[in-house]
């Protein structure tokens, strides 16, 4: 549904993730919008049995949510646009509704929708209120996915971790220290037993 010249100066979109919303039988994709305007996504959806698959938007409705202006949250870093990194993912409950979950200032929040269009924050900050992360505000994040089943949600990424180790060498009867950095993705998931209010 997203022909480049559909974003805000042409602008490639981030973050993409696709869903279905069974209340409204509606299909959607998310992706970062933010070419003159931060912290906006853009969701298209239609009708996943009576879309018009043979015209040219093949019965896609746009719509842009702006999480700076809706939320007071964002999209990626704060004060900065969204880049190759920006993460969103998203699920369906049993009980029809979609829980989008967004990377926000190296943390995540968590919305839910029943339509795809209308979006509510349900949870903000998980990794930081509900882990002992120190250093979640600077961490980066891929690859962010989730599922659920029944009342459990669980969320999982891939957290860039920096470790570094000295190692000493005998050179000519001289010890030489020399240091090495290495980085490396740890992957973390975090569950909820409640539908994505609270997590462990």
């Amino acid at each position: 549904p997203f022909f480049n010249n559909t974003f805000d100066n042409g602008l490639y979109g981030y973050g993409l993730c696709v869903g279905y919303a069974p209340k409204e039988e509606r299909e959607f994709c998310i992706v970062v919008n933010q070419g003159s305007t931060t912290n906006q996504v853009q969701v298209a959806y239609r009708n996943a049995f009576t879309a018009t698959r043979y015209t040219r938007n093949s019965g896609w409705i746009k719509t842009n949510i702006n999480l700076r202006t809706s939320f007071d949250r964002g999209v990626g870093y704060s004060g900065s646009g969204a880049n190759a990194n920006a993460n969103i993912a998203t699920c369906t409950l049993d009980n029809g509704s979609c829980l989008v979950f967004v990377q926000y200032n190296g943390d995540i929040d968590v919305y839910s929708t029943d339509n795809a269009s209308t979006w509510k924050l349900i949870a903000q900050n998980i990794v930081g209120r509900f882990t002992d992360f120190d250093d979640n505000r600077y961490a980066v994040y891929s690859q962010l996915q989730c599922a659920a089943s029944g009342n459990f949600v669980k969320v999982s990424w891939c957290r860039l971790v920096t470790s570094s180790y000295t190692v000493s060498f005998n050179v000519f009867g001289e010890i030489v220290e020399q240091t090495y950095t290495s980085n490396g993705y740890v992957v973390t998931t975090m569950t909820s037993s409640d539908r994505g209010l609270t997590w462990q």
